[in-house]
């Protein structure tokens, strides 16, 4: 979307943000962010049961220092 939705107002519009060599990659870490890292700060938020939250935290917080690497 800010890709090129805004081009009329933008000061250079030729700018290419998601490039099509790039664009797997890209893609790709989207993925990674939304599932573990977006998702899961409300998987711990919902967590019915310690159990659970337990399972969400771990997750999102080994999602964190691989993002680190």
């Amino acid at each position: 979307m800010f890709n090129c939705d805004f081009n009329k107002l933008a000061e250079f519009p030729e700018i290419d943000f998601y490039m099509e060599e790039h664009r797997s990659a890209i893609d790709e870490l989207n993925d990674f962010v939304a599932d573990n890292l977006n998702d899961g700060v409300y998987r711990c938020l919902l967590a019915k049961n310690q159990t659970e939250y337990e399972t969400a935290f771990d997750k999102l917080f080994t999602a964190l220092a691989a993002s680190r690497t």
